[in-house]
């Protein structure tokens, strides 16, 4: 699940990067908040990565 994440945010960001942003304010502003939200999903993701691993290893050490 994680795997489809990440690929998603690579085509987010392959979209953000072609996209022809107006010279107008509210252009900017919308691809600023996209910015914004692609880094708040990466630092999610990075969580949700270290939750899964944590997991595991206690996980791990309860089988044992």
């Amino acid at each position: 699940a994680l795997q489809s994440v990440e690929e998603a945010l690579k085509r987010l960001e392959e979209l953000l990067q072609e996209l022809h942003v107006s010279s107008t304010k509210t252009g900017k502003e919308h691809l600023e908040a996209a910015c914004s939200d692609l880094e708040r999903i990466r630092k999610l993701k990075k969580e949700a990565e270290f939750l899964e691993a944590s997991f595991r290893a206690k996980a791990a050490s309860l089988q044992q």
